[in-house]
C-alpha cells in the first residue's frame, strides 16, 4: 500500500498545455546534433528488416516453425532501437509517443513490404 501511496501525488498533477509553433533554428539544431543517429535509424533499420523477412520466406517453403521465432527474435530488436531513439530524445511526452507510434507503423509497413516483395520472387 504504501508503494502505491509514493504516486498518488504525482498521477494527480496536471501538465500544461503546450504552444506548438515549428521552430527552424531548433530544427534544424536537432539534425545537426544527432545526424549520424538519425542515419541508422532512418536507413539502417529499414534495411535490416529485410533479414528477418527472408527468414520468414524460407520458413513458409520449407515449414519449419523456429525459423518464424527466429525471425521474430531478429526483426525485435530493429523495431526497438529506433523506437527507444526517439522517445528518448523528444522531450514531450505526448509528442514522444505519437511520434514512436508512428515510426514503429512506419518499420511494420517497411517490413510487410519487405515480406511481400520477397514472395514475389
Amino acid at each position: 500500500m504504501e508503494f502505491t501511496k509514493r504516486f498518488l501525488p504525482a498521477l494527480k498533477l496536471k501538465r500544461p498545455k503546450l504552444n506548438m509553433a515549428f521552430e527552424r533554428e531548433n530544427f534544424s539544431a536537432f539534425f545537426e546534433t544527432y545526424w549520424i543517429q538519425m542515419i541508422i535509424v532512418s536507413c539502417l533499420s529499414s534495411v535490416a528488416l529485410g533479414l528477418p523477412a527472408y527468414i520468414i520466406k524460407f520458413a513458409f517453403t520449407e515449414g519449419i516453425f523456429t525459423f518464424y521465432l527466429l525471425a521474430l527474435l531478429l526483426s525485435l530488436p530493429w523495431f526497438l532501437v529506433p523506437i527507444l531513439f526517439v522517445l528518448y530524445y523528444v522531450k514531450d511526452i505526448t509528442i514522444a509517443k505519437k511520434a514512436a507510434v508512428t515510426t514503429g507503423g512506419i518499420l511494420l509497413l517497411t517490413f510487410t513490404i519487405w515480406i511481400i516483395a520477397l514472395f514475389q520472387l
